[in-house]
């Protein structure tokens, strides 16, 4: 019974680390875009050399999405310059902001979805396809 108790606390210890454990991944930017940018799509402005290309970036979360608030990091530093000042954090990796953010670690559908990428859009870090 002890030792089923130790192993449950070491268990539990190890789960709680590595599943809010602050993440320092950066995003990386998709390929460029051919034709002509959609409505609602902006040139990357904010990348830098040798990031964007001009590439279009489409924000994946609108102002008006109930999380919008929480995903894109609206209380934090999120200034950039190009995508390598920008981090996914928060105990999901559901924050793209410029600076580490503490979240709960609630399991939720996020709104940026599966496929957007963390980067620079318009000097400000943003979820983007």
């Amino acid at each position: 019974m002890r030792y089923l108790l130790i192993c449950l606390t070491f268990l539990s210890f190890a789960l709680t680390t590595t599943a809010c454990a602050p993440s320092q991944e950066q995003g990386t930017a998709p390929p460029p875009k051919a034709g002509n940018p959609d409505p609602g799509e902006t040139p990357d402005e904010g990348a830098g050399e040798g990031e964007g290309d001009g590439e279009m970036r489409s924000l994946a979360v609108t102002e008006d999405a109930q999380l919008y608030s929480r995903v894109e990091g609206t209380n934090v530093n999120n200034a950039c310059t190009t995508d390598a000042d920008c981090m996914t954090s928060g105990c999901s990796k559901e924050v793209c902001a410029a600076e580490e953010v503490m979240t709960d670690c609630s399991v939720l559908e996020w709104p940026q979805g599966e496929a957007s990428v963390c980067g620079c859009v318009e000097n400000t870090c943003a979820w983007y396809k």
